[in-house]
């Protein structure tokens, strides 16, 4: 899915381009060939359609390494500064976003050729955000001997992280389907505590417990029920029914 950004202060890029061009307009003519052609690149990773009045990043990859090569343009006058505040403010940003995309851009770039193929075949930005921990896994594998198996490579790994996602999110088991886990487990370590206690502190010490839980999660339970043994108390989905 796209990620949409309306326009502002520049409603068709040209006030955009006009202020970039009063920052980049000095040194030869070969000079400034370049770098107006790297100014373009950027403005058209900004925008598909002018006449929409909004800009489109189709990639993150792809607009970063267009503001790398423009920025490389203003080493020398020192004001890639201004032109970043420019530019991230057509896209009402801040400069540390166009920095941190030439950043994410030149991070990514250093994967194989093959696997960055390969991600944009399978629609995974290289330098989006949300797919960084993909990019830094395929980083630390060797470099695949064929295009086939860069496209292998980039969709098992792929696969894992959205399985590893997916079971982030799956909802926590609900207290009723889990408390005859808990009910054992709390059993056990009171069977444990109490082993060698005698019966008359062995009752004490258990009331204490009791009231001490209920005041806490502040239950409102005013008495327990008597049973002949463990198997017979009642689920709790049946103590109604009980």
């Amino acid at each position: 899915m796209l990620k949409e950004i309306k326009f502002e202060k520049y409603d068709n890029l040209s006030d955009l381009r006009r202020k970039l061009g009063e920052l980049d307009r000095s040194g030869n003519e070969s000079d400034l060939r370049d770098v107006h052609q790297a100014r373009e690149v950027v403005l058209a990773e900004l925008t598909v359609n002018m006449n929409t009045l909004k800009a489109y990043i189709q990639s993150r990859y792809h607009l970063g390494r267009a503001l790398s090569a423009y920025s490389q343009h203003f080493k020398e006058k020192r004001n890639w500064t201004a032109a970043a505040e420019l530019i991230a403010s057509a896209i009402l940003k801040n400069k540390r976003t166009v920095f941190r995309m030439i950043g994410d851009y030149e991070w990514a770039s250093e994967l194989p050729a093959s696997i960055i193929d390969a991600m944009f075949d399978q629609d995974v930005d290289p330098a989006a955000h949300k797919n960084a921990p993909i990019v830094e896994e395929l980083r630390q594998l060797p470099e695949p001997e064929t295009p086939k198996q860069a496209v292998e490579t980039v969709a098992r790994i792929v696969t894992e992280h959205s399985i590893a996602k997916k079971k982030k999110k799956a909802p926590a088991r609900s207290v009723t389907s889990d408390i005859e886990e808990f009910g054992g487990w709390l059993v056990k370590r009171f069977v444990d505590r109490f082993r060698n206690v005698v019966p008359e502190q062995k009752v004490s010490d258990v009331r204490f417990l009791f009231e001490f839980v209920n005041s806490t999660l502040r239950t409102e339970i005013r008495e327990l029920r008597q049973f002949s043994r463990p198997a017979l108390v009642p689920k709790p989905g049946h103590r109604s029914a009980a």
